[in-house]
């Protein structure tokens, strides 16, 4: 096992008084370390071993790209464009 599961250092979350943070250790397993003068819970972070390279990912950019269907017309009753 890699050292940075065997000594988590990345903090997350909430800073916590010591009596609690000795408290959410007990109850959920936690590991916590003092974050100045409060704790805060701490998890690995291990280094990646590769880093993918893959292609941008394309997003739509306007209303006109994405298909469109009409609506079924039991669904169009009391719509604006039904009224005159």
């Amino acid at each position: 096992m890699t050292p940075a599961f065997t000594r988590p250092t990345k903090f997350v979350g909430p800073v916590y008084a010591k009596e609690a943070a000795d408290a959410l250790a007990a109850e959920k397993g936690w590991a916590f370390k003092p974050d100045g003068t409060a704790w805060r819970r701490v998890v690995p972070s291990p280094r990646p071993r590769q880093i993918l390279e893959i292609g941008p990912i394309s997003w739509p950019t306007s209303a006109a790209s994405w298909p469109a269907r009409p609506a079924p017309a039991s669904s169009r009753s009391g719509h604006l464009a039904d009224r005159h």
